[in-house]
């Protein structure tokens, strides 16, 4: 693997981290508000429909058995890659925050800037990027560089935020520490794990402009609904946007304002 290597750094993000509650948590009985929107979470979202799911399903239907899988903006332990290395013949991740090397013969992790990737040319049957192209100063010049690494007939698979989420439009209009803090009370995450953003992919349409020229053809763009996982400092919270989630961003008409962004590209053949 490391012959497809040379050297670079990439913007990310990363996925929820969705952790279980602590030992001692659970020995005391006291959950935190977090965990108890977790188990709202769990009863009211099955795990087939949560946007994360829903994109690696449908990853994996497009990857070969024996094919080479190329996640950008993977998170400093790859996490997600892990998870899914042993449906592919070999994987490679990349992230400018790569935390070490894992003992794992088919999986590579680079430090490496998604504008510059250090990776031959048609060396991978899929692409994914997750929870990242809000971070990308010059998505173009990223999706170029994602088609370079595509085989003919290969996939780009997307999961991104969506600008026109209302959370997302609030969130825009404060200063990066800010929302570091918010992001880190709010998703019970790090406030390291909130990254400067951009916001020049985050929409069905600026995505379609985007695959256009950079020679894409558009197989997939889908809105999706989540759980609100933006709301998890409080369960009285979680729970009243659980309940706009259901009854109004689930109606077609409403779709627009979903919080995830689903797309799926194929470089021509």
């Amino acid at each position: 693997m490391s012959e497809c290597l040379s050297s670079g750094r990439a913007p990310s993000e990363h996925a929820l981290d969705e952790r279980s509650s602590s030992d001692r948590e659970r020995k005391s009985g006291l959950l935190s508000a977090a965990d108890r929107c977790r188990a709202l979470r769990d009863r009211w979202y099955p795990k087939e429909v949560r946007p994360y799911q829903v994109y690696t399903a449908a990853v994996l239907r497009s990857l070969p058995a024996d094919g080479v899988l190329v996640d950008s903006g993977c998170g400093r332990e790859a996490r997600w890659l892990r998870n899914v290395a042993d449906s592919a013949g070999r994987a490679i991740g990349m992230d400018f925050e790569i935390a070490r090397q894992l003992e794992d013969p088919k999986l590579f992790l680079a430090r490496a800037d998604a504008h510059h990737p250090p990776l031959a040319d048609a060396c991978a049957d899929v692409v994914s990027t997750m929870n990242t192209v809000e971070h990308f100063e010059n998505p173009v010049v990223v999706f170029r560089e994602f088609l370079r690494l595509l085989k003919p007939g290969g996939r780009l698979f997307v999961l991104t935020v969506n600008q026109s989420f209302l959370p997302i439009v609030a969130a825009r209009l404060l200063p990066h520490r800010l929302r570091q803090r918010i992001n880190a009370a709010a998703t019970d995450s790090k406030p390291e794990d909130t990254f400067p953003v951009f916001y020049r992919a985050n929409s069905v349409k600026a995505l379609a402009r985007i695959a256009r020229e950079t020679g894409f053809d558009a197989v997939r763009l889908d809105y999706l609904s989540n759980h609100p996982e933006y709301f998890m400092f409080s369960p009285l919270a979680y729970r009243c946007w659980a309940l706009v989630e259901r009854a109004i961003l689930r109606r077609k008409l409403f779709q627009g304002g979903r919080h995830f962004i689903l797309a799926e590209f194929r470089k021509p053949a």
